[in-house]
């Protein structure tokens, strides 16, 4: 093997050898003779990679804010992989901005709780150094982007007119989360919640009884969702004309800790959405585990 010392590092031609003959090349890419002579470019399904200089030489189609667009395997070839291209799992802030990669090939997204860590994530992203496994300490780590957009049709669902609730936004939307038989995350939605006015009952629902129990294929249930829905009911207080205004509460309510705790077979957390604040509660009982605005869970990890 004669190393190229000219250009780069990481070049090398394999003339003159068996290992010449072999389809795939650096990084477990196909090498492409046909463009830049043997041993110069590699390609795969969305890109196509120069090992004389180590960068991609088509532009990157997914943008990020610290790099260049012809950037490849975060500037450190040997100790990461990516033969499909950018399928890393990612960090984000609570405002749902991207701050790093965690350099592992399982596509999930994490929030980092604690503002001054994500701050310190970014830095030492852009000046490429990786976290090390398991050492973000404020890691939450999100569902799927295909469970959480499952789970944010019941946010529109608690907002349209049913049977009862003939305005909408009077009833609770939800169901239950977990694993299939195939590993597979997913949301299984519940039969909607009866009317309900604020002025004089909660809300409630049993986000346990499925509307299609055909399809309620959950090998483990992980927690519930549901949405606690944006109503407002203003009644007259007095002859002088004041209202008072009732609204539903927003955020997880004593009875839902006390389901959680109690009545559901529970292994990770639950959801509440709140319709009227816009904001969504991750809880496990009493405990407030993660709280970002709807739109950022829902956008989170977006393909």
């Amino acid at each position: 093997m004669n190393v190229q010392t000219s250009y780069s590092s990481i070049s090398f031609s394999n003339s003159g050898s068996d290992l010449g003959k072999y389809r795939f090349r650096f990084n477990g890419q196909e090498k492409d003779d046909e463009v830049a002579g043997t041993g110069n470019t590699m390609t795969a399904e969305f890109w196509e990679y120069d090992s004389r200089l180590g960068r991609r030489w088509n532009v990157d189609s997914v943008k990020k804010a610290w790099r260049s667009n012809y950037h490849a395997f975060g500037n450190k070839s040997i100790l990461n992989v990516d033969p499909n291209d950018d399928n890393a799992g990612k960090y984000y802030d609570q405002n749902g901005n991207e701050v790093g990669d965690d350099h592992e090939n399982d596509e999930k997204s994490h929030v980092v709780t604690d503002s001054e860590e994500a701050s310190n994530l970014r830095t030492n992203t852009l000046n490429n150094i990786n976290p090390e496994k398991g050492k973000v300490k404020s890691d939450f780590e999100l569902l799927s982007y295909s469970v959480r957009q499952q789970m944010g049709k019941a946010i529109e669902a608690s907002n349209s007119p049913t049977i009862d609730d003939a305005t909408g936004g009077f009833h609770e939307e939800g169901g239950a989360w977990g694993v299939t038989g195939d590993g597979l995350q997913k949301a299984i939605p519940a039969v909607p919640g009866p009317y309900a006015n604020p002025s004089e009952v909660s809300a409630t629902m049993n986000p346990l009884l499925p509307q299609n129990p055909e399809n309620a294929n959950l090998m483990e249930i992980f927690g519930t969702y549901h949405v606690h829905p944006a109503g407002l009911i203003s009644t007259e207080k007095n002859v002088i004309s004041n209202r008072s205004n009732h609204r539903f509460q927003s955020s997880p309510t004593d009875p839902d800790n006390y389901d959680f705790h109690n009545n559901h077979n529970h292994t990770r957390y639950s959801i509440v959405f709140g319709a009227r604040k816009g904001e969504t509660k991750l809880y496990n009982g009493n405990a407030k585990l993660l709280t970002v605005k709807t739109s950022v869970f829902l956008s989170i990890g977006k393909p």
